[in-house]
């Protein structure tokens, strides 16, 4: 009979790609256990080599060796059975519980039982059925629709009175401006409620919800796939490869909804009864201004889109990676300090050990980073958001052609109000923006989850 040590020597010979460091040192186990050692020095050797495993299996290298669980598994179960039959000890019992628990709770509820040490079908099958599988792009891009018409739908009214704001499109009588100063934001409101009542603040956000369901979609998922693309193989990312894979997909995404950005924009500054819906406020367009008016704005707003999604998505994953290496870190220490307890008390089997982290930070939590990028990220794009917004709305009735391009907007809103001037309309933009993004992500975060679990 072919013995379990040569087993794994075999085993480890094979597989080429496999670290020997993460695996139970079973021939120095047996070494040792003849040399008359303890139970305590037994039990301390034990749990180091358990708790080998447990980082080998969120070790930075990830595990490729699909029999990973069942060797390390049996190879501990193994060298108590042998430490109980050379000391007439009983702590093989023990010993099994707290390997299968503390595997159990690390990888969500995994269960090994003994297998065949080789048998591929029946550790595979066990693996795929209890491992958490790595999101699909139909998942990524189905939560980041969802996160969009969530998101946009619950902050309308904010968007509204932003684009209102930035059109100068507020009026009383007739229409011309409103000129800023205390109380712009009320009486934006009342504007909007006396044009069209409850229902007008909400005015363009079908359009919004066409616009921003392909457009976060194709964000989230584009942002995924060159991460994967890109940067899968990096063991460390850094904060240029986050803005990097952010910028890119903010770019794509805007291009590919531009149009629709354009309808919801001319549809929100519009009076009550201008246009009869999204359909006619494209043909109004064109018939008037010709196709190009679809686009009319893109240069600033890819500028703006840029810097914007960029810093947005790299600082929003950014603080999700840390929380989870904070979490993990937690985890570790109250692992390590409840083996000690074991280690001081091994007949016990009632001592609790930690659950493992969460695969997504709480709902809190994703809606505090989300406001910290959106706030970032808003800062940095503000100006050419704005710019965009004008060249956008210029030439529809109450809004006359002031602008000859992107720099001539800016030049003006320069010399008639400063640095501020490009800044007007910032606070509405950011009581939009920061809890549209944070509810985004928070969203997106339960949307995955949600699928996860129906998948699973």
């Amino acid at each position: 009979m072919v013995k379990f040590g040569e087993l794994l020597q075999e085993h480890l010979d094979k597989c080429r790609e496999c670290d020997p460091d993460q695996y139970v040192d079973y021939e120095k186990m047996k070494v040792l256990l003849y040399d008359n050692m303890s139970t305590e020095d037994f039990q301390k050797m034990y749990h180091t080599e358990l708790h080998k495993v447990v980082t080998g299996l969120h070790s930075s290298a990830p595990v490729i060796d699909p029999q990973y669980l069942i060797i390390n598994r049996q190879a501990l179960d193994k060298i108590s059975k042998k430490f109980d039959k050379v000391q007439k000890a009983r702590i093989r019992s023990v010993n099994r519980e707290v390997a299968n628990e503390t595997l159990r709770l690390r990888l969500r509820m995994l269960h090994i039982d003994d297998l065949p040490l080789l048998d591929d079908d029946l550790i595979t099958a066990e693996l795929e059925s209890n491992t958490t599988a790595p999101l699909s792009s139909t998942t990524v891009f189905l939560a980041g629709a969802i996160s969009g018409i969530v998101s946009r739908t619950s902050t309308a009214p904010f968007d509204r009175i932003k684009i209102l704001l930035q059109a100068d499109g507020t009026t009383k009588k007739g229409n011309p401006r409103v000129a800023p100063g205390s109380g712009l934001i009320r009486r934006t409101c009342q504007y909007v409620y006396k044009d069209g009542g409850i229902r007008g603040f909400w005015r363009g956000n079908l359009a919004n919800i066409l616009k921003v369901t392909p457009e976060s979609a194709t964000k989230f998922y584009l942002y995924d796939y060159t991460m994967r693309t890109l940067y899968g193989n990096k063991e460390q990312l850094a904060a240029t490869d986050r803005l990097t894979a952010g910028c890119i997909a903010g770019a794509v995404s805007q291009l590919v909804v531009y149009p629709l950005d354009v309808t919801k924009t001319r549809l929100a500054a519009s009076k009550s009864g201008q246009f009869k819906g999204i359909w006619h406020c494209i043909q109004m367009t064109i018939r008037h201004e010709g196709y190009s008016a679809m686009y009319k704005g893109v240069r600033p707003a890819l500028a703006a889109i840029i810097p914007a999604s960029g810093v947005d998505l790299a600082v929003y994953n950014t603080l999700r990676e840390r929380y989870g290496e904070r979490e993990e870190a937690a985890f570790q220490r109250l692992l390590e300090s409840r083996t000690m307890d074991i280690l001081q008390e091994p007949d016990r089997v009632d001592i609790d050990l930690p659950p493992p982290p969460r695969s997504a930070p709480p709902i809190a939590w994703t809606l505090a980073f989300g406001a910290v990028s959106a706030t970032s990220g808003a800062v940095v794009a503000y100006p050419l958001t704005l710019i965009r917004t004008k060249l956008i709305a210029q030439g529809m009735p109450g809004h006359p052609m002031q602008y000859t391009g992107t720099y001539d907007c800016m030049m003006q809103i320069f010399r008639s109000g400063g640095v501020r001037g490009l800044y007007r309309g910032i606070a509405p933009a950011l009581m939009k923006t920061v809890p549209a993004v944070s509810i985004g992500y928070g969203a997106f975060e339960a949307a995955k989850v949600v699928m996860q679990t129906v998948n699973d």
